[in-house]
């Protein structure tokens, strides 16, 4: 982690140090990389296709608990990226269309940042 949190500090190797921050956390360290992400719409969205990814490769998931907090901590992060990252562990999970996961996608799909919303929308909860 010390490695790659020292390459998010140059701008050239940005994208390299989130793919790696992504690799090594357990996903308690997104807010961190929604930050590295901020300006960098494109690296947002890739990004949260790699936390999404990441997400899926764990061996043992998040508590509901834990994902649910992370979810709203992020959608309250009120940035492309985190809205982005918050849409994208909703949608790894379909099963979860009860409260709070159902209450959570819908404050998506309110969020201040349209492209937030347009991507939260794209979620079927039927």
């Amino acid at each position: 982690m010390k490695s790659a949190r020292w390459l998010a500090g140059h701008a050239a190797f940005t994208a390299t140090a989130t793919s790696l921050l992504v690799d090594l956390g357990r996903l308690d360290n997104l807010d961190e990389i929604a930050d590295l992400c901020a300006g960098r719409p494109v690296l947002a969205v890739r990004t949260a296709e790699h936390v999404a990814d990441r997400l899926r490769s764990l061996r043992e998931w998040p508590a509901p608990a834990v994902l649910t907090a992370t979810i709203a901590r992020l959608a309250h992060h009120g940035d492309l990226a985190g809205g982005l990252f918050a849409v994208a562990l909703i949608r790894t999970e379909p099963g979860f269309w009860k409260t709070p996961w159902r209450d959570l996608l819908i404050g998506l799909r309110r969020h201040s940042v349209p492209d937030v919303r347009d991507e939260a929308y794209t979620i079927d909860m039927s």
